[in-house]
């Protein structure tokens, strides 16, 4: 539940709060008068995205992590993840809610070759890690999507085609999958799950989440007695959705940190950057927009990360 309805995640159907403006950023207002840009493609996009990227991820198993880029190499120590400091910095000690824990069944009988619903793999739907399995395939099939590959329509997992018909609906063209960001001074690096566009002029950053169906909203409980997250947010309840809208609101504030890149996005036309938070299950879609008092935020974790 939530602690205070201004840090509201989900509701109404306003528009999404701008996690930052390129003019804002840099603070030199447009001339009004100026002609509006041409609308950017979405391959022109992805390629300044992808050459003002801070970081790469290099390494391999529990050794890959991001570098920060010099002269367009990886260089350095690998930086500190975001998900794990916001456990330890962020996140109450309470437990969540069973039901955002257990195992997800698939819907349908296994078709040819013992795989699951609509040829998504049984591993997905059993065993430990299961979830997280299931979410790292999706990713990476939705990033090559959105990087401009073309996979075929019978190779795309279920889920990867409810994602793609939710981002259609929301009016949100890929631009570019899995972009890291960094913070300098929390020594933190992440990655934008996907970069869409939105009418030609909105960024839109979105975090995708497979699973989860039930309990979003429900807090974490330690002693009996619901959680609420830590300072900066301690007027929001401990639950899965505000755990993983905190994450979103620190990656957009990495994001818009990169004053080179929002310098050519805006002379590129980019009006201002929003964020989203997509869950996609079987049974159902979600869009959270990255309101006000989300994105208000987001400098605020960062600085409590570092």
């Amino acid at each position: 539940m939530l602690i205070d309805d201004e840090c509201a995640s989900s509701g109404d159907d306003s528009r999404p709060a701008s996690v930052a403006s390129p003019r804002t950023e840099q603070g030199n207002p447009s001339n009004p008068s100026d002609p509006p840009s041409p609308v950017p493609s979405s391959s022109v996009l992805r390629k300044v995205l992808r050459s003002e990227a801070p970081a790469r991820l290099t390494g391999r198993g529990r050794f890959r992590g991001f570098n920060r880029v010099h002269a367009g190499r990886p260089s350095g120590r690998m930086m500190r993840g975001l998900t794990r400091l916001l456990e330890e910095r962020l996140f109450s000690e309470g437990i969540l809610p069973s039901a955002t824990r257990r195992r997800v069944s698939p819907k349908t009988k296994k078709g040819k070759g013992g795989r699951g619903r609509a040829g998504d793999p049984p591993s997905w739907y059993r065993g430990k890690g299961s979830g997280r399995r299931r979410g790292i395939a999706i990713d990476a099939q939705l990033s090559a999507i959105a990087n401009g590959r073309k996979p075929a329509a019978k190779s795309l997992y279920h889920l990867t085609r409810v994602a793609l018909t939710a981002l259609k609906a929301q009016r949100i063209d890929l631009v570019c999958g899995q972009l890291p960001v960094v913070s300098d001074r929390a020594n933190v690096a992440s990655a934008v799950d996907v970069v869409g566009v939105r009418e030609g002029n909105e960024l839109v950053l979105v975090e995708l989440k497979t699973g989860y169906g039930d309990g979003r909203l429900v807090s974490a409980m330690k002693g009996g007695m619901p959680q609420t997250m830590r300072a900066p947010l301690s007027r929001a309840s401990d639950c899965l959705a505000h755990r993983h809208t905190t994450q979103l609101s620190a990656t957009a504030a990495m994001f818009v940190s990169n004053a080179p890149l929002m310098a050519r996005l805006e002379a590129m036309g980019i009006q201002r950057v929003t964020g989203t938070l997509l869950y996609v299950t079987d049974d159902d879609v979600e869009t959270i927009e990255l309101v006000e008092w989300w994105a208000s935020r987001g400098r605020r974790i960062l600085r409590a990360l570092a």
